[in-house]
C-alpha cells in the first residue's frame, strides 16, 4: 500500500467517525463488544484464558495464554498475560517453552458520549523477550504505544448500534531473532530492529441481549524499517468472529463469555497464513 493510498484510508476513517449519526451514549448500553484481534478502546476488569493457533509456512505455531486485566480508579488498567509457546514443524520435533510475557497499562482519557468519541484511550505494552529464541517460540519482544477511539453508531434504527473501533499504533522490536542475526552477519549490514505501524479497525454488534455478538475487522501493519528492504510492505488482513455468552445473569457462570475468531491475509503472506483464536473471559465486575 503507497502512502497516498495510506493517506485516502485515514481521511475515510476520520470521516465516518464525524459524520456518522451516532446512538445512545456509551453509559446506557450494556457492557461494549471486546474486538477479537484489534486492541479495545475501553478497559476491562476480566481474566482470559485463551488459545491461539497459527498456521504458517514452514508448520504450526499454537500458544495458550492465561491474561488478566484490572480497573483501577476507574480510568486506569494495568494487565499482565503469561503465554506458553509450542512450535510444531513440518519437519523436526515439537518444542514447547514460555513465550514473551506481556505488560501493559491503558488510560481511559474520555469520553461520556454524545460527542465524537464514546471512548478514547491511549495504550502502552511491552513484550518481555522471555521465550526461547532457539525453539522458535519467542524471545525476540517488542513495545507498542497505542491510540484507541471507539464509537457507536446507528446505521439502521431496527438493529443494534455498531461499536466501532480504531487501532492506530507503532511498535518495536526489541531485540533482533537468530534468522535476522544471521542475515545481518552475512551480508555486512547493521542489525536494524523492525519497526511498523498497526492501523485496525472493528465492526461489533450486540444480538439478543447481548448472547451474541458478531465482529468484523480490517487488519493492517506497515513494516517501515527492517533489516532487508524487501521486508518493509504493508500486510492487511482480514478478520471475523463473535463473541457468545449463554448463560444466564441467574447462572453461576453468566460471567463468562466465549469468543472464536479467524484471520486470513489478503495481502502479502509473510509469515501467518491464517490464525485461529478461542479465548475464555471471566468478568470480574
Amino acid at each position: 500500500m503507497r502512502k497516498k493510498e495510506i493517506l485516502i484510508l485515514a481521511r475515510l476513517i476520520a470521516v465516518l467517525f464525524v459524520v456518522m449519526p451516532a446512538g445512545a451514549t456509551a453509559e446506557e448500553r450494556f457492557e461494549p463488544i471486546e474486538p477479537l484481534f484489534t486492541e479495545r478502546a475501553f478497559l476491562d476488569h476480566a481474566a482470559e484464558l485463551g488459545t491461539e493457533w497459527a498456521k504458517e509456512s514452514d508448520g504450526d505455531e499454537i500458544e495458550v495464554a492465561a491474561g488478566l486485566e484490572w480497573t483501577l480508579w476507574e480510568r486506569l488498567e494495568i494487565g499482565a498475560e503469561i503465554p506458553m509457546g509450542i512450535n510444531v514443524p513440518d519437519h523436526g520435533s515439537t518444542e514447547v517453552d514460555l513465550s514473551d510475557i506481556e505488560f501493559a497499562a491503558q488510560a481511559l482519557l474520555c469520553c461520556d458520549g454524545g460527542d465524537i468519541l464514546d471512548f478514547f484511550s491511549i495504550r502502552a505494552a511491552v513484550e518481555a523477550p522471555t521465550g526461547d529464541r532457539s525453539k522458535g517460540i519467542g524471545g525476540d519482544g517488542a513495545w507498542e504505544i497505542s491510540a484507541l477511539p471507539g464509537r457507536f453508531f446507528t446505521v439502521v434504527p431496527q438493529l443494534p448500534d455498531v461499536l466501532t473501533q480504531l487501532q492506530l499504533s507503532y511498535t518495536e522490536q526489541i531485540r533482533l531473532d537468530d534468522e535476522q542475526r544471521e542475515t545481518a552477519s552475512e551480508l555486512g549490514l547493521s542489525e536494524t530492529r523492525e519497526k511498523a505501524f498497526i492501523w485496525n479497525i472493528a465492526f461489533a454488534q450486540a444480538y439478543f441481549d447481548e448472547v451474541f455478538r458478531p465482529v468484523f475487522e480490517v487488519l493492517g501493519t506497515t513494516i517501515v524499517d527492517a533489516l532487508v528492504d524487501d521486508d518493509q510492505s504493508t500486510i492487511v488482513e482480514l478478520g471475523w468472529g463473535f463473541w457468545v455468552a449463554p448463560h444466564p445473569k441467574e447462572h453461576w457462570l453468566s460471567s463468562l463469555s466465549y469468543r472464536i475468531g479467524y484471520k486470513l491475509p489478503v495481502t502479502s503472506r509473510k509469515e501467518d497464513q491464517s490464525v485461529l483464536v478461542f479465548v475464555l473471559e471471566w468478568d470480574l465486575d
